[in-house]
């Protein structure tokens, strides 16, 4: 099937696109789904095979390749992550949105990137914690929040939030990562 949801309205589309996968699913045959939707890859199938130029990237379950991406274009292919420069030390790395408490740091020898989704960070009350930043932006989409912050050299990350919160613009925010991943930045 090439792009079989392709000119449908977002509601009919989640409706077409669970009934298909029932229907597959039911019958047990095979389909393969060509598509650049990446809500359809990760919501139908049961293995995505990501290409390239022509060439397999990665193939595995989608659960696998939005959380553990064998390199940068998987990863960006499911949507930008963040990335944040950090200097490493024996108790955790230095950013310029603040110090990160992380043991891992030690084994790195020359600055890193910490690379994250906005889903896997949360805009948090002071109580300790040590990163944060200036609101610069808020964009609310109905089940979810992004909400861009700032570090004091202009550089930005976004953090997904529920929809209830509210935000100011220019107001102070703390921020923890539960998860990122560490690539050396040169």
């Amino acid at each position: 099937m090439d792009e079989p949801f392709s000119n449908l309205d977002a509601m009919l589309k989640d409706q077409v696109r669970e009934e298909i996968r029932q229907i597959i699913k039911k019958t047990g045959i095979t389909a393969i789904f060509v598509t650049h939707d990446t809500k359809d890859a990760l919501s139908t199938a049961d293995r995505v095979a990501i290409l390239h130029k022509g060439f397999l990237q990665q193939l595995d379950i989608p659960k696998v390749l939005y959380e553990n991406p064998v390199n940068p274009y998987v990863a960006n292919f499911f949507g930008k992550r963040n990335e944040i420069l950090a200097t490493p030390s024996e108790e955790g790395f230095y950013t310029s949105f603040g110090f990160i408490n992380d043991p891992e740091a030690k084994k790195y020898k020359t600055k890193v990137k910490l690379l994250f989704r906005p889903e896997h960070g949360e805009v948090v009350q002071r109580k300790g914690q040590q990163i944060s930043g200036t609101i610069v932006k808020v964009s609310y989409f109905g089940s979810h929040q992004l909400v861009k912050i700032s570090d004091d050299e202009g550089f930005r990350v976004t953090i997904r939030t529920n929809p209830g919160r509210i935000f100011n613009e220019v107001e102070r925010a703390f921020f923890y990562l539960w998860k990122y991943d560490i690539e050396e930045a040169f």
